[in-house]
């Protein structure tokens, strides 16, 4: 059976506190003793994704009491990856159970804002602000509707134009550019979208073939549009009316973020290091974010990470956790200690993180972020 892409896989253990060597959730599982080493299974039965197992790979799942029994079943199902080489097994997480986010302001698809191949074909026309025409078309299909019209008051080196023309849409461009309506034409026959109809043949229409407009069809003018609204605001306010909702889970304090974290990071020597894999008191770890706000990075537990303070002292707000990881590995800085203790550290964090989000509302994860467990 399909279930969408592998996102990603978490080590679904606990930190073993003061669980006893008798409880099922401590005996070793396919030689995995993970009670040695200071652990304990925490194999998901509640929640979001238990539902998305029992839903997609395994009939009546969340009814498995036994935690070996819900591990050999999860087993069966391929749904739990077995590393050559490192300490834990993980249960692979699916894309399809992600129930997502709404979009945020940042696109990161397709990378490379000004980064051309200016060979050949390239799109690139030399325009020192021009953007990849992809960018455009993601925004104006999300932002205006088959029968709206896109304006751009800048349309410099037309990369709006031809997004809007490409989708369908309407537009109208301006640019205090001489050479702005000869590059809009330009680039409308590069793409394929427009040809002079001195090049049309006796018996094709514009609509044939590759032919979508005519020269004809764009209209150009250098006489400013009359105002015919009484010089009235446009826009009164841009203040959103509606802003994005916020979930329960995001909204948890610093300390119930440190809380829930000192736990998912906890040994029985004391708690891990994200970054650097040193095993320390409590007291010198510091809650960061993974990616920096800086870089948009947001406040919620997904985001948020114990590091050591030489350790984040380094990071500052000019790196993410995998850029700092990278940094503090290299000889002249040789602040790594242990790079396996700080990974099981990120991927218990990450498992935490995730268990608060999906099982929210449950008495354990409530307990849990009060610091009660």
């Amino acid at each position: 059976m399909f279930a969408g892409v592998l996102a990603c896989q978490y080590f679904f253990l606990a930190p073993r506190h003061n669980s006893s060597p008798d409880s099922p959730s401590a005996k070793p599982w396919r030689g995995y003793d993970v009670y040695a080493k200071g652990r304990v299974w925490s194999v998901p039965k509640t929640g979001h994704y238990a539902k998305y197992i029992e839903d997609t790979f395994i009939s009546g799942y969340r009814s498995i009491e036994g935690i070996h029994d819900r591990l050999d079943a999860l087993d069966a199902a391929g749904l739990i990856h077995h590393p050559k080489r490192g300490v834990w097994p993980g249960l692979k997480r699916y894309a399809a159970s992600d129930r997502g986010q709404p979009p945020q302001n940042l696109i990161l698809e397709p990378t490379g804002f000004t980064n051309y191949n200016k060979g050949r074909g390239s799109e690139y026309c030399g325009y020192p602000t021009q953007k990849p025409l992809a960018i455009y078309e993601r925004m104006i299909a999300a932002s205006c509707p088959p029968d709206g019209i896109v304006l751009d008051p800048f349309c410099g080196c037309a990369t709006t134009p031809i997004a809007a023309e490409r989708l369908g849409r309407q537009w109208v461009g301006m640019d205090i550019w001489d050479k702005a309506h000869e590059t809009v034409l330009d680039r409308l026959r590069k793409e394929q979208l427009a040809v002079p109809e001195s090049e049309l043949g006796d018996h094709e229409t514009p609509q044939e073939g590759r032919h979508l407009i005519t020269f004809g069809d764009v209209t150009y003018s250098r006489t400013p549009p009359e105002r015919t609204d009484n010089n009235e605001v446009a826009a009164p306010s841009f203040r959103l009316k509606m802003q994005r909702p916020i979930e329960p889970w995001q909204k948890i304090t610093h300390k119930q973020i440190v809380s829930v974290l000192l736990k998912a990071q906890e040994t029985t020597e004391g708690v891990i290091c994200a970054g650097c894999g040193r095993v320390l008191e409590k007291e010198f770890m510091e809650l960061d974010h993974i990616t920096p706000k800086s870089d948009r990075g947001e406040n919620h537990i997904i985001n948020r990470i114990l590091l050591c303070r030489p350790f984040n002292g380094r990071k500052r707000d000019n790196l993410t956790m995998r850029g700092l990881v990278r940094e503090n590995k290299k000889k002249d800085v040789n602040w790594m200690r242990n790079e396996q203790l700080a990974k099981i550290a990120q991927s218990s964090a990450e498992a935490y993180a995730y268990r608060v989000r999906d099982e929210f509302r449950t008495p354990e994860i409530q307990a849990l972020i009060q610091g009660l467990r």
